[in-house]
């Protein structure tokens, strides 16, 4: 099962040691990088048209607390509603192709400076199947998504499982606490744990060199979507 692309998607998700192992060996990326982006492209095909894009934008403002000329906010909600779906597509089926490499790449480099000889295709490879917990939360979304009569784009960005603390902000919390809260999120957790076992396996490092990369990583992305959202408020204050 660990021998085979198709085996691996399922089998790091139970016996992660073991399929690592098998992945060290025989890096292979591109049909779990397949999969990853039909099933997402699936969950958007479901989703997109059920966006209100009009309630989305005014959310946004709301949230962030900024105010605009009432002009500026329909020109807004009309560029949504015109591409907002077509952006969507386009980020799904291009990003991947840029976010998994680019990722691999830090990790490289991290785990190369930590004196591993770690190869960019191994990197790559326990990168994308590292990544499988958000295939289960994609899935899972689906039958959610295809059940609402109309979906927010907060919850398209964030998922709409109440797997994040996110989920419970109330209604009150400002847009950089919820940003904040939304990152605390299981699957990404879960996502931690196997790169910080893949990683030690397939570079050869011990757990603590893994995890201190992978958690660096992940502590420097959610910092600097906080920090971004922030930035965002005061300039639109």
């Amino acid at each position: 099962m660990e021998d085979n692309s198709f085996g691996r998607i399922a089998s790091v998700l139970i016996s992660p040691t073991r399929t690592f192992r098998s992945i060290a060996d025989r890096p292979t990326w591109l049909v779990a990088l397949l999969v990853l982006l039909a099933v997402s492209l699936v969950s958007t095909i479901v989703a997109a048209p059920k966006i209100d894009w009009e309630q989305a934008v005014r959310a946004d403002l709301e949230k962030s607390g900024r105010e605009i000329p009432a002009e500026q906010l329909e020109t807004s909600i009309e560029i949504m509603e015109k591409f907002g779906t077509t952006i969507m597509y386009v980020a799904v089926l291009v990003f991947p192709w840029i976010v998994y490499p680019l990722m691999a790449g830090i990790f490289f480099g991290l785990l190369r400076i930590l004196g591993s000889e770690l190869p960019f295709k191994t990197s790559l490879a326990v990168t994308v199947y590292g990544f499988m917990p958000w295939l289960v939360a994609t899935v899972l979304n689906i039958p959610v998504f295809m059940g609402r009569a109309e979906i927010t784009a907060e919850e398209l960005q964030n998922g709409a499982l109440m797997s994040h603390l996110g989920a419970f902000a109330g209604a009150d919390a400002g847009k950089v606490l919820t940003t904040l809260l939304s990152s605390i999120d299981f699957f990404s957790f879960w996502a931690i744990i196997l790169l910080t076992i893949g990683f030690s396996i397939a570079a050869k490092v011990s757990r603590g060199r893994a995890a201190m990369c992978v958690v660096g990583v992940w502590l420097v992305y959610v910092v600097g979507k906080v920090g971004l959202t922030a930035l965002g408020q005061m300039a639109g204050g």
